[in-house]
């Protein structure tokens, strides 16, 4: 019974979070279009863990993490971009066009995350990191790469429309 009980709770306490997470970015953001990739952008669409393939791209996402703090959050799944994923996206908008990168630890997609932006004609990149340090069982939510308050909102309604739309099953 205790048991059942604690895993009610925390049901409740994952979807009041994903509740506060999609009330707090949705409708933020317009003109955002979700395509299929470009000729010229083609190489772009594959899995995250093989963009590290790609030199421009690992240049620029390794470039981020040099100031991701390493001793408290050594998970593979940032630093190889090892996460379960359907597969990289392709964003159009105001802002430019961006191949959008996100997926979650293996086995533990509710509480850990990776969402990533990457510029393709700057090789500029943006991320985002969210979960529980291994280390500490406390929450982390890191920016990366310095984002605009411009880039933080379109991550976060990607977020939104991308992840949580299909974590929820719509």
């Amino acid at each position: 019974m205790i048991r059942g009980g604690i895993k009610s709770i925390i049901q409740v306490m994952v979807f009041i979070f994903l509740c506060f997470v999609v009330s707090c970015s949705s409708g933020e953001y317009t003109g955002i279009e979700i395509k299929e990739f470009p000729e010229e952008f083609k190489q772009y669409d594959r899995y995250p863990w093989e963009m590290l393939q790609l030199e421009k791209f690992s240049e620029a996402y390794n470039g981020i993490l040099e100031k991701f703090p390493r001793k408290n959050y050594m998970d593979d799944f940032i630093f190889q971009l090892g996460v379960v994923s359907s597969g990289n996206r392709f964003v159009y908008t105001e802002q430019g066009s961006f191949v959008f990168i996100y997926g979650c630890k293996p086995h533990f997609c509710l509480t850990a995350q990776t969402f990533v932006l990457y510029d393709p004609d700057n090789q500029m990149v943006w991320a985002y990191i969210s979960g529980l340090d291994i280390h500490s069982s406390a929450d982390f939510n890191i920016w990366l790469g310095s984002p605009d308050p411009k880039k933080k909102k379109l991550i976060k309604h990607l977020i939104d429309l991308v992840w949580y739309t299909r974590t929820r099953g719509d």
